[in-house]
């Protein structure tokens, strides 16, 4: 069994519906993980109405990492899942995080997000793909991302890459953060950055290049299906914005 993680770190996995390419992120997670120490991987059961449940659980009792499986009874998104993972996994470690169930910037880039953390010269760290400059993107994606970008909240345009799927914190950190979202799904992340900017967290943006393999994507937000819903989120948002909900 891989030794204990220098960083000390927790690596929070939502996954729903993801019968199709488990297999295939299990791999990637024992080849690089035979070389490099490994963190307590959680991984979050959003829900999943096919086999998502037994691979995980098969995966937890098979493997020699250290693996924890949390279910909800059913889907309430992205945000809701990792917001679970924090309030009930039972997290010792120093630094949390999370990634898409596909790492789609690589595991190097948790290793490397780590070790920026690990400096203490910062409290966050997110994946910024806007720094490379090779497509990042389908076009649909694209035009959605500049359009959302527009409605950002003026205290969080430094961010140029809000909706990453790689970010991780110093412990105490996220637990302050994740106390103050209230959105479950498409802008959860823009709440986590409010929280940050608000009670002071300092945050590093790490340059990524996503995978190939995962520019056209398997899931997560429909542009044209959720975009009312969207919508509905950013107005909450500045609503408790201008309330102080993300103030310590």
């Amino acid at each position: 069994m891989p030794g204990n993680n220098p960083a000390s770190l927790t690596l929070i996995i939502p996954v729903y519906n993801g019968a199709a390419y488990l297999p295939e992120t299990f791999q990637e997670l024992l080849e690089y993980y035979k070389n490099v120490s490994a963190p307590r991987l959680i991984f979050v059961n959003d829900g999943s109405a096919d086999a998502t449940q037994d691979l995980l659980e098969n995966f937890a009792r098979q493997s020699e990492l250290l693996v924890t499986v949390l279910s909800l009874p059913t889907n309430s998104g992205k945000g809701n899942a990792i917001k679970y993972a924090i309030e009930h996994g039972e997290i010792n470690t120093s630094l949390v995080g999370f990634t898409d169930v596909e790492i789609p910037y690589t595991l190097d880039k948790v290793t490397e997000a780590a070790e920026i953390l690990q400096t203490g010269n910062y409290d966050l760290v997110v994946a910024d793909r806007t720094q490379v400059h090779t497509q990042q993107y389908v076009w649909v994606r694209k035009i959605m991302a500049t359009l959302f970008r527009l409605g950002i909240p003026r205290t969080i345009r430094s961010i140029h890459d809000t909706q990453s799927g790689l970010k991780l914190f110093r412990t105490e950190t996220a637990r302050a953060i994740f106390s103050r979202v209230y959105t479950s799904r498409w802008v959860f992340d823009l709440e986590i950055f409010l929280a940050a900017h608000h009670g002071g967290a300092r945050v590093f943006q790490m340059p990524v290049s996503i995978k190939p393999m995962c520019l056209k994507g398997r899931g997560g937000v429909a542009p044209f299906k959720h975009a009312w819903q969207i919508a509905k989120d950013m107005g909450l948002i500045y609503r408790y914005e201008r309330q102080g909900k993300y103030n310590p």
